[in-house]
């Protein structure tokens, strides 16, 4: 999303932007919720008509989200999704979504493994899997939450808030 978002904010831009994943590592395929902002970024990133971003993502529309046992009380109601531009929302196939994004990128697309991403000076060191290293001069970690990443050799982001 990161690569495709780039492309539609700088899309006269002579930068070079990488994308780099590792095909090895599978998509959890437990089928994905949205929120209708969703809808009108994919729409944006993509170019595509509703319809055929909804038919590429093999999604379904909802109208709003049921939460069971919620809170303290343990209370069961559904947040609809109210009208605005869009007022639905997908339940999607991660892996089209993926699929969808890629071809939305200007990017040079690097399928490998990430080993290590150092900081350097100005930017960052990315060191690969059976390919020489790269620097960088800004990298988005997508990884999650990978084994190789050390907190004392990566910038601290535990100031910001999450589940708040």
């Amino acid at each position: 999303m990161a690569a495709a978002s780039v492309t539609r904010l700088h899309p006269d831009s002579d930068h070079e932007l990488h994308h780099i994943y590792d095909s090895r590592i599978p998509v959890i395929g437990v089928g994905e919720g949205s929120w209708p902002s969703l809808v009108q970024e994919l729409r944006q990133l993509t170019n595509l008509p509703h319809e055929t971003v909804q038919q590429r993502l093999k999604g379904t529309r909802k109208y709003g989200v049921a939460f069971e046992g919620w809170g303290r009380r343990n209370r069961d109601f559904t947040h609809y999704f109210t009208p605005q531009q869009v007022s639905y929302a997908y339940h999607l196939s991660a892996d089209s979504m993926t699929d969808l994004l890629q071809e939305s990128a200007r990017a040079r697309h690097i399928d490998a493994r990430v080993l290590n991403i150092a900081r350097v000076e100005g930017g960052a060191r990315v060191e690969f899997e059976g390919l020489a290293p790269e620097r960088y001069d800004l990298v988005f970690d997508a990884r999650g939450f990978p084994r190789e990443l050390h907190p004392d050799r990566h910038i601290d982001i535990s100031f910001i808030p999450t589940n708040t």
